[in-house]
């Protein structure tokens, strides 16, 4: 769906992924406005239109691409072969901590998401959401030793 904003320029895209990051990361969605996105990105509000049709596919885009990044380098950096689960997420737990020093800006926006009550785009983050849980938990409890944990 996307596809034409992907071929853009990367200074270009940047600058507009970091804008609208920026603003919802401040602002709820309903609050954020598109015209403080542009004039940060430094590009005419139809050409961010012309993109994403909408605020709210502005906002879902830039909600998938933030926790793809976020899910493509924990999958580099995991070590899936590690059998303790205890272990395994203390690996999650320091990546985090890495990709928050790194993308700070990803993680305020994230952060908002996680309380954002409107109605226009609640749906669509809560379906999205299950359907990252269910293929990350499955990832993260593969190949668990479950002979580490005690009976009962």
């Amino acid at each position: 769906m996307y596809q034409a904003f992907m071929n853009l320029a990367e200074d270009k895209r940047q600058a507009i992924i970091n804008a609208a990051l920026k603003e919802f990361s401040i602002n709820h969605y309903a609050t954020a406005s598109t015209n403080k996105i542009v004039s940060h990105a430094n590009i005419s509000k139809g050409i961010l239109f012309h993109y994403f049709g909408s605020k709210k596919n502005l906002y879902l885009f830039l909600y998938e691409y933030t926790t793809n990044t976020f899910s493509e380098a924990l999958n580099r950096q995991l070590d899936l072969t590690e059998p303790d689960i205890f272990k395994r997420y203390e690996q999650i737990m320091k990546v985090k901590i890495d990709l928050m020093k790194q993308y700070h800006a990803l993680f305020d926006f994230l952060k908002k998401t996680y309380a954002e009550t409107s109605f226009e785009v609640r749906d669509e983050l809560n379906h999205y959401n299950a359907t990252i849980q269910k293929s990350s938990y499955a990832m993260v409890f593969e190949g668990i030793d479950t002979g580490l944990f005690h009976e009962n």
